[in-house]
């Protein structure tokens, strides 16, 4: 009986915890002309709400504030707890869209591989936008292509 309880512990202590990164599009074209701006926040407040185990680790991501590219994105995160869940569904009603502002969907990208990845966590991502991309596709190719093949070095086709 007592290796039978021990060796539940041992398997549970390997399951590893999550981690749910989402990437919040804050462009203007979310709101205008796409008007999908709110119902966006609504449906991501929702997700966050309906997580149910209080160690998963959720993390709001917001972008396309400015016309330049960021390899780091500023971001709030908390445990799925109650008070973490208010947290940051209160940041989510915080955040306006910006005329000023550019998509450039290559910066989520980057900021999830380099900043966001835990390997100590399953680590999920979540994309939220209108699909709006300033960036030309060869240049987007290029950097999806540098982030799977970071050694090899050539010019997209």
């Amino acid at each position: 009986m007592i290796i039978m309880m021990l060796s539940s512990l041992a398997i549970h202590s390997q399951i590893l915890k999550e981690r749910r990164v989402y990437y919040l599009d804050c462009s203007y074209s979310m709101k205008q002309p796409n008007g999908i701006w709110d119902e966006v926040k609504e449906n991501l407040k929702n997700a966050i709400e309906k997580v149910t185990d209080e160690t998963t680790e959720l993390v709001v991501v917001p972008f396309a504030f400015d016309k330049n590219h960021h390899a780091s994105l500023p971001a709030f995160s908390s445990l799925a707890t109650s008070k973490g869940k208010d947290f940051l569904k209160n940041k989510i009603n915080s955040l306006s869209v910006n005329k000023n502002s550019m998509t450039y969907h290559s910066d989520p990208l980057m900021d999830f591989y380099k900043n966001r990845v835990n390997s100590s966590r399953v680590t999920y991502m979540f994309f939220m936008t209108d699909g709006q991309n300033e960036e030309k596709t060869r240049q987007f190719h290029s950097v999806v292509y540098e982030l799977h093949f970071p050694n090899r070095h050539r010019k997209c086709q």
